[in-house]
């Protein structure tokens, strides 16, 4: 009877330690992701400051041609 209980407790404890790590693996995908989309937004964002200062430098150019 104690030898069962000692199981069921021990299977009870791995349970636990399966589910905690389990959450734990998932928590650190969920940031990992976090941190890709945040990097993918900062390169956009570059993109986005490369294409306007290229535009105002077509409209400078385009300015001093008419002048």
């Amino acid at each position: 009877m104690v030898v069962l209980a000692i199981v069921e407790k021990r299977k009870k404890e791995k349970k636990k330690k399966k589910k905690k790590k389990k959450k734990k693996k998932k928590k650190k995908k969920k940031k990992k992701k976090k941190k890709k989309k945040k990097k993918k937004k900062k390169i956009e964002e570059k993109e986005e400051e490369e294409e306007e200062e290229e535009e105002e430098e077509e409209e400078e150019e385009e300015k001093k041609k008419k002048e």
